[in-house]
């Protein structure tokens, strides 16, 4: 964890940075060991800008706007019980994180 001119920055000993700023921004950057092993809140990570906003169920979403940006994030949001049992959160096999329905089976369906 370190300190910088615009906020916090953490890397994870997996090639993974997290910063974020004051003004609540987060920018997460990863290797290329990464490169289509990443589903979620961060994307695909396949080189497709266009496919980055996956919603958690599967459908990709158009140019973001302001609303549309809400919803995608809460779309990823955690239900506070998973928070509460660690047990119930899934776990890395082989350093690759587990993938649900909805990150394996990702279409192209565009969200209006």
């Amino acid at each position: 964890l370190k300190q910088t001119s615009k906020g916090m920055e953490v890397t994870l000993s997996n090639d993974i940075t997290v910063a974020y700023t004051r003004e609540l921004v987060v920018a997460v950057t990863a290797s290329k060991y990464w490169m289509n092993r990443t589903c979620g809140l961060c994307g695909p990570f396949n080189g497709v800008p266009s496919q980055n906003l996956v919603l958690s169920d599967g459908r990709i979403m158009p140019s973001p706007t302001r609303l549309r940006s809400y919803q995608f994030g809460v779309s990823w949001a955690v239900p506070s019980a998973l928070l509460l049992s660690p047990t119930a959160v899934p776990t890395c096999v082989d350093n690759v994180v587990p993938t649900s329905d909805a990150c394996s089976s990702a279409s192209s369906t565009v969200v209006s």
